[in-house]
């Protein structure tokens, strides 16, 4: 009897975690599901502890292929697959016991072509919530139809709908397969929503859930994180992707704003300069001009907020710090650990980030650090 969920597991040189995650999953209070493993052409140890689960748990099939990148690897997965349903997860990152029962109680209850939950960041210490900006429901019919123009572009700045993940997807396979199937193996980056957003257009009912049972960890050596590809050709790719995908359902001219959109933000988040796609948001009314500032969050907001401050000549960023600063270690911006706050002089810590948790977080680290309120600037 096939089991109702398939879990997708991609891996490349990943030795220093499997045994974390594979443990998380065996550990699932939620059991009758099998865990495809695939081996993206590691050059460590990670094929010999894959292949050594797959003996000792007969839920885990390990798949091994050259390495082709994240989009074969999975695609690889989900064709091999037996499940109803198929979700996904990264070997560097966390689930909760009962990741998998969450996704289970929405099936057995709704019948969903997909459920969407939220998820948790960790940055070091701090971990944060995220939730969908889209509210929590059941979504079919009309009701589906009206939440499409919301899905990509939310409300903020820099802000999607849905968050575009994958694992914090749970699909049918019959809708998952034709659209992995489809899609371009050159994308390296947004692959995701090369999957997620098609496959809303292509759901009859879905699911979205604020619960969150997964865990994303910033790391600074992540494949992810630091790998190097032609980031321009890479957008216009999954731009083009994407479109095709949208082309095929009736609801190409509703989104097609939204993908246009969406392609404007991975340009800017490259490279600030290529779009004036915001009003000024910096807090330049709290900070005196010519002011020495440490700037803290190197994410979307940080870009927005450095080249808004330096384009002005408004002042100095003698700081440039993340919580997260390890992930951002040869970009060319010298972003550095919140600790080398404590060794420089400045007037303000303006903190650039969007989530309020985050920044509460943020302003209680620093406040343990006998660091004046009347300094910090949000």
């Amino acid at each position: 009897m096939n089991p109702m969920l398939s879990v997708i597991m991609p891996v490349y040189n990943g030795e220093k975690y499997i045994e974390h995650m594979v443990s998380a999953l065996l550990k699932q209070t939620y059991e009758d599901f099998e865990l495809i493993i695939v081996d993206d052409g590691s050059s460590d140890g990670t094929r010999s502890i894959c292949e050594k689960h797959s003996r000792d748990d007969s839920r885990i099939k390990f798949l091994f292929s050259e390495h082709g990148g994240v989009v074969k690897a999975r695609n690889y997965a989900v064709n091999a697959s037996k499940g109803e349903y198929v979700c996904f997860v990264d070997v560097d990152d966390d689930v909760d016991d009962d990741y998998l029962m969450l996704f289970v109680d929405c099936i057995n209850e709704h019948s969903p072509d997909m459920v969407i939950t939220g998820y948790a960041e960790k940055y070091l210490s701090w971990e944060i919530e995220k939730v969908n900006k889209v509210p929590e429901g059941i979504y079919s019919g009309q009701e589906l139809i009206d939440i499409y123009p919301h899905i990509m572009q939310g409300s903020g700045v820099c802000e999607l709908g849905i968050n575009p993940f994958l694992w914090t997807k749970c699909i049918k396979r019959e809708v998952v397969l034709p659209i992995m199937n489809a899609t371009n193996e050159c994308i390296v980056e947004g692959e995701d929503a090369a999957i997620v957003f098609p496959c809303l257009l292509h759901s009859k009912k879905i699911v979205i859930s604020k619960e969150c049972r997964y865990h994303y960890i910033y790391r600074g050596e992540s494949v992810t994180h630091t790998r190097k590809f032609d980031y321009y050709k890479n957008c216009l790719i999954l731009y083009e992707d994407i479109g095709n995908k949208m082309r095929a359902t009736p609801y190409y001219n509703l989104m097609r704003p939204q993908l246009e959109w969406y392609l404007r933000l991975m340009i800017y988040i490259s490279d600030p300069n290529a779009f004036d796609m915001y009003t000024r948001v910096f807090p330049f009314g709290k900070v005196v001009k010519g002011a020495n500032i440490i700037l803290y969050g190197a994410g979307n907001l940080g870009k927005l907020y450095q080249h808004q401050f330096c384009s002005q000549n408004y002042g100095n960023i003698v700081l440039w710090v993340d919580g997260a600063w390890e992930r951002y270690i040869g970009d060319g911006r010298n972003i550095k650990s919140p600790e080398e706050i404590m060794s420089t002089n400045y007037d303000y810590i303006v903190i650039a980030v969007f989530d309020h948790r985050m920044v509460e977080a943020v302003i209680s680290f620093l406040k343990s650090k006998n660091i004046s309120e009347s300094k910090i600037v949000y």
